[in-house]
């Protein structure tokens, strides 16, 4: 690596790291020999760390921050982020940041559009948030105005020739003049980058959109790399990506910030909660997700847990009357009373002979509903495993519309009886007798139940507005695609029968008269 600039004697420019004082002298010298700007310039265009490193500025609003405008000093962890991003580009993939709080991921980010924006011809770049204010609302609260505050606190002489803040930075977005880039901004919604082609798509605290599945989808005809960043928010469609193996990921934890220890880190945690903690700080999806209704359901283990002979077999039912209809498939030891959720499914907008196949394993010759080759397989799988105790929603006896008969009917014509229980109406109970029944469930069979456990990882009460008066108590969780897989599992524990476990009594040895010699 090349020396630091020191003196007009040394011009040698470093490769990557600079610190204060260098790079004060590289200021001082620049103004004393304009003509080595071009070579500065021509190196910050191949080297984004450099640039950052001489040119970069930071702001932090906080009262204890020892300077407000500071000069932006990379950090080793923030170089391999400018690194992954030039790669991700490069190759034309996607990426997944995910992120402790205040490891200035967004500052990084935002700087090496700069760059880009500056240096690369045909660079067009796309960033998004929740909300459009926080994309741009011309204060440093946004990312429009950070990059506008970026671009304000570099030399005149970097800029693109004829730029103007005033005829090149619009709302929600920067225009390059010299050579045509482009930055816009945009925030959430159906439609979110419909509208252009982008060398990269950014996704900022990506955990926290509305709808982001449909926004990344919608990603993938716009750009070829789409970069999601993020602090994590449960179990969410954030993380479902992350977890997904089908995407680069980089994973800037706290602990690899040189000023954060562990003092430090005890500090924070001390005013903060449990979800706060997870989410801000921790990266961990399953605690940062808040209300959620069973926190220790995402602790279960998850893996290779099928049927076993000799185990009971239940199937508890959630019935849609107008939505999902779901089924989870339970096995219990009968020696020790553990549970294992072995198998699941779920439909919507189907009678219920649709479902019978799944129960009995085979398909009645009266049948003519068309099933995927996926279902198929679950059907001819269920045809290895015993017949079954069914437990269902009290629901179970409402009468359909178009049939003008309950789904208890036509199950009971098909040699299936749901057991139903009154206490199933009251939630509390329900919610109490699963909090005591998942402490039994020895493991989830994995990929077969990965849907259940999704749904009841994500099972919440809605959030309080903080600035409602009302002091009455959340009742209910949210009516939404977790309802179905979660109220079957209550039902099953609220209409499980009694597990009892025998001794069996210990062989008794008859005393022979031999055995005294």
């Amino acid at each position: 690596m090349s020396s630091p600039v020191t003196s007009e004697r040394d011009i040698a420019l470093p490769k990557y790291s600079l610190t204060a004082k260098e790079r004060a002298a590289l200021t001082k010298l620049l103004k004393r020999k304009p003509e080595i700007r071009a070579q500065v310039k021509q190196r910050c265009a191949e080297d984004v760390a450099f640039f950052i490193n001489a040119f970069g500025f930071t702001f932090d609003p906080r009262v204890d921050a020892e300077q407000h405008d500071a000069p932006f000093l990379l950090y080793p962890f923030q170089e391999e982020q400018l690194h992954w991003m030039d790669v991700r580009v490069e190759r034309r993939e996607d990426g997944i940041v995910e992120k402790s709080r205040d490891m200035g991921a967004t500052w990084v980010t935002l700087a090496w559009l700069i760059h880009q924006w500056l240096f690369k011809p045909g660079f067009h770049a796309l960033i998004g948030s929740r909300k459009e204010d926080l994309v741009d609302n011309w204060t440093l609260d946004s990312h429009l105005g950070k990059i506008q505050y970026f671009i304000d606190h570099l030399p005149g002489w970097m800029l693109p020739k004829g730029f103007s803040v005033a005829d090149h930075r619009m709302k929600l977005k920067l225009v390059n003049p010299e050579n045509g880039n482009v930055i816009i901004g945009e925030s959430a919604n159906a439609q979110f980058s419909r509208q252009g082609r982008y060398t990269v798509i950014i996704f900022d605290e990506a955990a926290f959109w509305p709808d982001l599945v449909s926004s990344f989808r919608a990603a993938a005809q716009a750009t070829r790399t789409r970069l999601l960043i993020s602090t994590p928010s449960g179990l969410n469609e954030f993380f479902r990506l992350r977890d997904s193996g089908r995407y680069h990921i980089l994973t800037l934890h706290w602990s690899i910030h040189p000023l954060k220890d562990e003092a430090w880190y005890k500090r924070e945690t001390a005013r903060m909660s449990v979800e706060d903690v997870a989410q801000e700080i921790d990266i961990n999806y399953h605690r940062s997700a808040r209300g959620v209704v069973y926190p220790t359901f995402a602790t279960l283990l998850r893996g290779d847990f099928p049927y076993e002979r000799g185990m009971s077999l239940f199937c508890c039912w959630d019935f849609g009357i107008s939505d999902d209809t779901a089924i989870i498939w339970v096995a219990r030891n009968s020696q020790t009373g553990m549970l294992r959720l072995i198998d699941c499914y779920t439909n919507n907008n189907k009678p219920i002979d649709f479902y019978v196949p799944f129960v009995i394993g085979y398909i009645p010759e009266d049948n003519d509903f068309d099933y995927t080759s996926d279902e198929m397989l679950m059907i001819h799988q269920h045809a290895f495993l015993p017949k079954p105790m069914h437990y269902g929603d009290p629901d179970v006896n409402k009468r359909g519309m178009a049939t003008a008969t309950s789904a208890f009917d036509e199950l009971v014509k098909r040699g299936i009886t749901v057991i139903s229980n009154s206490k199933a109406n009251d939630f509390p109970e329900r919610k109490r007798k699963t909090e005591l029944g998942i402490k039994r469930i020895e493991g989830i069979n994995w990929p077969n139940c990965s849907e259940a456990w999704e749904a009841l990882c994500n099972a919440r009460f809605p959030q309080k507005n903080p600035d409602s008066q009302s002091t009455s108590a959340v009742a209910k969780p949210i009516h939404d695609w977790t309802e179905a897989y979660r109220s079957a599992l209550e039902y099953f524990f609220v209409n499980e029968p009694p597990f009892y476990e025998f001794e069996r009594p210990k062989p008794q040895k008859r005393e022979m008269a031999y055995d005294r010699i």
